[in-house]
């Protein structure tokens, strides 16, 4: 996984320490050309919906200025349940227009984390329809 570029995040700890830690090896990776990929909802749903978004992931793009590309993804809750099996099935994924953080502020996150989640969460009613 370290290969790969793939940024630990240790649960246990919490505050500017963690956050500035996450920073700089998301900034690392993307100086290298590396993509971060982020779970904005910290872990799997228990039902299928959507759950609120941590701001962390957001905070350190507004810190790195990286844009964000948000992908909505349907299907993958029945193809494989936290705990479960995996049952296999349809998964569709949409990839929306990048994001844009370059001159937004640490005031922004907030509004950042909302706007992103709403494109998301519009979009996912529109793909759990077409399953």
């Amino acid at each position: 996984m370290k290969a790969t570029g793939m940024v630990k995040v240790d649960r246990s700890q919490h505050g500017a320490s963690v956050h500035a830690q996450l920073t700089e090896e998301a900034t690392a990776n993307t100086k290298a050309a590396r993509s971060v990929i982020v779970y904005p909802e910290g872990t799997r749903s228990r039902d299928g919906r959507l759950m609120p978004f941590k701001r962390g992931a957001f905070a350190i793009a507004i810190a790195g200025e990286l844009p964000i590309l948000p992908v909505t993804i349907s299907g993958s809750y029945a193809a494989w349940p936290p705990g479960g099996i995996v049952r296999g099935g349809p998964i569709v994924a949409r990839v929306h227009d990048p994001v844009e953080t370059t001159g937004l502020a640490k005031s922004d996150v907030a509004a950042l984390t909302d706007h992103v989640r709403e494109i998301i969460a519009r979009d996912l009613a529109d793909l759990n329809s077409r399953l």
